[in-house]
């Protein structure tokens, strides 16, 4: 998947980002990676959704939390892109 991702290959990162959740489902990683794919190819809702799901299952993970905080901020959600940077230094997490 990275691979593919280096070389913007979008639809083929999803493909093998799936293979690997098929296999290992809770793994935060392969939902990161679908969420910045989604981002490129320009679809912000499933971008968010994803790195939430990434959020999910790793959240001390600082860089998940700063990446969906620039979703927010992208789209001028302010309150709920400091809210996410906020999850981050309590250790919780809102989605």
């Amino acid at each position: 998947a990275a691979i593919y991702f280096f070389y913007d290959k979008w639809d083929k990162a999803l493909d093998d980002c799936n293979a690997i959740l098929k296999i290992r489902p809770h793994y935060p990683g392969a939902y990161y990676l679908k969420s910045v794919c989604y981002h490129n190819s320009g679809n912000t809702s499933r971008a968010m959704k994803y790195m939430k799901k990434a959020i999910f299952y790793e959240p001390k993970e600082a860089h998940f939390h700063l990446i969906l905080a620039l979703f927010y901020k992208k789209q001028k959600k302010t309150k709920k892109a400091m809210a996410s940077l906020n999850d981050l230094s309590v250790g919780s997490t809102r989605t």
